[in-house]
């Protein structure tokens, strides 16, 4: 059974970059697939019915947390928390069955940008109902577009200039600007700590977890402001 895992392991890690590995995440994103896919490649279940149930539950769980009911934001909470796990699965699976479709990519895509509206819009709704507060509303809606067309921008940089930049020179310039932002976070708060753990996809969710649990959608809203204006202005940065 050993040997079946370590194949299905190089299968399902064949496309995807070297950086990413089966560990370092802080919720273990890619271990908890490759244990759901061990057992889902053994079945009828086709990666494109995983992508459909994530979008669902990523619907769900937007319309849970907006509710701004106490309970109900924590079911969604929980809710997001399976479809993130599940935003591995589906690529993972399609690996495994050898069951990559363009379908599939679409389905990938459309997930990927749902969670980055329901995530930040729906604590926005949440709040402007307990709170009838417009500006709060207003800075959701507005960070949830700017996170929209900043990973569009992203993808069609990164497609235009793929044969004309070195990949080289991107990461040396992508390390020099988070050894800056370590050092000076390590001068600050006296700990070790990096632009990934203060910005990246773990800690976006992360946030929104915890402000779901502690009801402080408020500063959830404000954290995620600040999380895109400083990607865009390292993306800025980077690809002058």
């Amino acid at each position: 059974m050993k040997l079946e895992d370590e194949e299905l392991k190089r299968k399902i890690l064949k496309r995807v970059p070297e950086r990413i590995t089966l560990g370092g995440s802080l919720f273990q994103f890619r271990k908890v697939s490759f244990i759901i896919v061990r057992s889902l490649s053994k079945t009828k279940i086709i990666p494109n019915q995983v992508s459909y149930i994530e979008i669902f539950l990523l619907l769900l769980s937007g319309f849970l947390i907006a509710t701004g009911n106490y309970l109900l934001m924590i079911i969604g909470a929980i809710t997001i928390s399976i479809s993130a796990y599940l935003d591995y699965v589906d690529g993972d699976l399609a690996r495994a069955k050898d069951m990559v479709t363009k379908r599939g990519e679409l389905l990938d895509i459309t997930a990927f940008y749902t969670l980055q509206i329901v995530s930040i819009l729906s604590p926005a709704i949440a709040v402007y109902t307990r709170t009838r507060s417009s500006w709060i509303l207003i800075v959701g809606g507005l960070v949830s577009l700017s996170a929209v067309f900043y990973f569009i921008y992203c993808r069609q940089f990164s497609f235009s200039h793929s044969g004309q930049m070195n990949q080289r020179t991107m990461s040396t310039s992508d390390k020099g600007l988070r050894k800056k932002l370590q050092r000076k976070m390590q001068q600050i708060f006296k700990i070790n700590i990096t632009s990934s753990d203060l910005f990246g996809t773990d800690a976006r969710f992360f946030v929104l977890i915890l402000g779901c649990f502690f009801d402080k959608l408020n500063w959830v809203i404000i954290y995620f402001l600040v999380s895109f204006t400083y990607l865009f202005t390292v993306s800025c940065l980077r690809h002058k």
